[in-house]
């Protein structure tokens, strides 16, 4: 009903510019008896529910809240988390799980960051869980990084040296199909390391990755 008579008012004062609204807005604070009056009428029918509702939820965050307080944690752990199976919104259901893991901080800790967790996958808005993420094992272009990686590192001991020697290794190579043939194979053999590709490239040249080409990554520090 107030709505209805904001509306109708601002229909009243539509076009009228600023000082029209700032006659309404002192009006309205200074609480002046024809606003109050008409305020009064629009809320006259207004009609409650004389049984109030009171949902499961509601009820369980607050049986929980007491528990908590008079030191049972592990009940208000228990009582909580029943509450919360009532709940079919998942943005929700991830806010009432976050507060759920406070309360079972206090009993297993390594329990709440994995409630903390499934809340998360529930709602990003809640805190992120200290559980660190699962390891994937390393593949494709992983592997390739990897290598280059530990050959870099045991052939130069600071970043400076080895920028410098990668752009020299860089220019020193002539591209192109018809020149590539005459190129000395250390050349390629290096850049292969650089680049992380050296097992590959000596598998599809001897059919095995144990043996070791001359002119490729030197021997003792090219990565397995």
């Amino acid at each position: 009903m107030q709505i209805e008579l904001s509306l109708q008012i601002a229909e009243q004062i539509e076009g009228e510019g600023i000082g029209a609204i700032a006659d309404l807005l002192n009006l309205f604070l200074e609480r002046k008896t024809q606003w109050v009056s008409k305020s009064l009428e629009a809320t006259a029918d207004v009609t409650y529910e004389s049984a109030g509702t009171v949902t499961q939820l509601a009820a369980g965050r607050r049986k929980a809240f007491n528990l908590a307080v008079a030191g049972d944690e592990d009940g208000a752990v228990q009582v909580l988390r029943r509450a919360i199976d009532t709940v079919t919104d998942s943005l929700l259901k991830g806010w009432c799980l976050e507060e759920l893991a406070t309360y079972e901080h206090f009993v297993d800790p390594i329990a709440a960051q994995k409630t903390l967790a499934a809340a998360r996958k529930l709602n990003s808005g809640v805190l992120k869980p200290q559980i660190a993420p699962a390891r994937k094992k390393l593949a494709g272009p992983t592997v390739q990084g990897k290598a280059a990686a530990e050959y870099l590192g045991a052939l130069y001991s600071d970043a400076r040296t080895m920028e410098l020697a990668v752009a020299s290794l860089f220019d020193n190579v002539t591209w192109g199909s018809n020149l590539r043939q005459t190129e000395p194979k250390s050349k390629s053999g290096s850049l292969g390391c650089t680049l992380g590709s050296a097992p590959a490239a000596r598998k599809r040249k001897t059919g095995t990755v144990d043996r070791t080409i001359s002119g490729l990554c030197p021997r003792g520090s090219m990565p397995s």
